[in-house]
């Protein structure tokens, strides 16, 4: 059973997994899409501006304006033919409808952009940048960096060595043409921590990240630096300043991208932690769920094991409503009975026996006798009395067959519409059979009830047969319906019942006395038989004082069953 249970925590661990695995892959997938289609919002601006300058140049502009236009630019420039690119069919209606379209083939992104009727504008390879500037913290260089502007700035900054104009200078033209803030500073006003001073004092720029975007600080003298920022990304500055040589191209307004903003879960380390939290917290859910289900089934299969092995007292716990409480009580009630029949079974074992020891020794004596008498007449006595006890004998097995079949008889026994008055003139004959002295009455009235014919006269002749036995002169039969129950009534003018042995009467083998036993042909088992025929009928057998002053038995059955 354990094994059961380690299958299914196994199983949801993997459907578990399996759901994190594709939630992880289609999170990726729709993540990618939004970056790419906020990098296609980003760039328009500037495939306009790029596009622009080109047109300025003429209508063909040649392989050297390009180069010049990319130079300050992290991507390529060219005019490609349309008939030469194998577009998919999502770009080209972005590119009839005027917009840019981003194409990813083999991890490398291409942007493309309608230029004339015959050619495209592509722009590309395109990268994600990767030192965008977060909430704040330490700067981490991408394959991107540096930037391509930044080289030839250090060297203007280095040419013009102690010259403070043209370290401004130089520095004006610069952010000027980038459309980003500047500015120089002495040295012992700037904040930057020990790896910014080292860098600094190696002629090295130093990136820094800031709430208000990336800033980066050059040499730009013995007592000064020169700080250029606040960026948001390379090629969108976070403010367009007058005089950057772009700006003639157009009265596009300036626009603050949000596209380098570090979402959520945009690092795969993120997603995989969340989506492993996730997991374990269901996981442990699940299992706090489970477990007690999995103790309480423990204990039902210990509790079956004790029953089995003889403990007839166990019985599991069934608190509760749930399918667990309901097997419990359903094998306790089954306990029960099995319990009980067991117990019937020993008490029958231990009767039987006891009541087979009498006529048994009375049968070796009698055989003995037989054996060493000499007189014929005495001889046949003594047979005769063996053959007596022979058929008591027979008559006790066929009582403890009768008895031990009636434990599940009810289901094969069919239910028909039986006549108690024609039932009670066939149990007088039997009875006037028995003892023609006594005067035996019936009354039915013209019952008729739904029972099993052949168990009901059972029970009403072995009342009947009782009470012959036991009475003195007179035995009355009669049957009355009260509401929906039929009483049948069997009266005599016997000795009776005492109210302390009422209850016992119905056990196998018990007998008041000598007198109303062994003498009187019975063997025990008469009373028990018509209990058991009562409960298969759904009813009982009980016994109180008859009219007539001796002993009245009632079989109280219902009138359809």
């Amino acid at each position: 059973m354990r094994r059961q249970f380690l299958r299914v925590y196994v199983g949801i661990a993997l459907v578990l997994l399996v759901a994190a695995v594709v939630t992880l892959f289609l999170v990726d997938r729709e993540m990618r899409r939004v970056i790419d289609s906020r990098l296609e919002e980003s760039m328009e601006p500037w495939v306009w501006r790029i596009q622009q300058r080109l047109l300025r140049r003429g209508e063909s502009p040649d392989a050297e304006a390009l180069e010049q236009l990319a130079a300050d630019l992290p991507f390529a420039v060219s005019l490609v033919p349309r008939d030469s690119v194998a577009l998919p069919a999502s770009a080209r209606r972005k590119l009839a409808q005027g917009r840019s379209a981003l194409v990813s083939r083999d991890s490398v992104r291409v942007l493309y952009a309608v230029f004339d009727a015959d050619r495209y504008l592509a722009l590309g390879p395109l990268r994600r940048w990767r030192w965008e500037p977060g909430p704040g913290g330490p700067f981490r260089p991408g394959p991107e960096w540096p930037p391509p502007w930044l080289p030839p700035l250090r060297q203007r900054l280095q040419a013009a060595g102690d010259d403070p104009a043209g370290r401004a200078r130089a520095l004006a033209e610069m952010a000027d043409r980038l459309g980003i803030g500047r500015c120089v500073q002495p040295r012992a006003g700037l904040a930057l921590p020990a790896e910014g001073w080292a860098a600094l004092d190696a002629g090295e720029p130093y990136p820094q990240r800031t709430p208000e975007g990336l800033q980066i600080f050059l040499p730009a003298g013995p007592d000064s630096v020169a700080r250029l920022g606040p960026l948001e990304h390379p090629l969108v500055p976070r403010r367009q300043r007058a005089g950057n040589p772009w700006a003639a191209d157009a009265s596009l307004p300036a626009q603050r991208h949000s596209l380098w903003r570090r979402p959520l879960l945009q690092d795969a380390q993120v997603l995989i932690g969340a989506l492993l939290a996730i997991l374990l917290v269901i996981g442990g859910a699940v299992y706090c769920l489970l477990r007690p289900f999995e103790k309480r089934i423990y204990a039902l299969a210990d509790v079956a094991l004790e029953f089995g092995g003889g403990r007839l007292d166990c019985r599991a716990p069934a608190q509760g409503t749930d399918a667990i409480a309901v097997l419990a009580r359903r094998f306790n009630e089954m306990a029960d009975r099995l319990a009980g029949l067991i117990e019937r079974q020993r008490e029958l074992l231990r009767a039987v026996s006891h009541e087979l020891r009498t006529p048994m020794a009375r049968l070796f004596f009698l055989v003995d006798d037989a054996q060493n008498a000499t007189d014929p007449a005495e001889r046949a006595a003594l047979l005769r009395r063996i053959e007596d006890s022979l058929q008591d004998l027979d008559a006790l097995v066929e009582e403890l067959l009768t008895f031990v079949r009636l434990d599940g008889q009810a289901e094969g026994q069919e239910r028909s519409v039986v006549d108690l008055e024609a039932v009670f003139a066939d149990i007088r004959a039997v009875l006037s059979d028995l003892r023609p002295e006594i005067q035996t009455s019936a009354e039915a009235s013209g019952i008729r009830m739904q029972a099993m014919p052949r168990l009901l006269r059972r029970a009403v002749l072995n009342l009947g047969t009782n009470a012959v036995r036991h009475a003195r002169a007179r035995v009355a039969l009669s049957a009355a319906r009260a509401g929906e129950r039929i009483l049948v009534h069997v009266d005599d003018d016997g000795e009776g019942v005492p109210p302390e042995a009422r209850e016992r009467v119905f056990e196998p083998f018990f007998r008041l006395d000598a007198s109303r036993s062994g003498d009187s042909g019975g063997v025990g088992l008469g009373l028990a038989i018509v209990q058991r025929i009562a409960t298969l009928h759904g009813g009982q057998v009980v016994v109180g004082t008859s009219p007539q002053g001796g002993a009245r038995f009632t079989l109280v059955l219902p009138a359809a069953t």
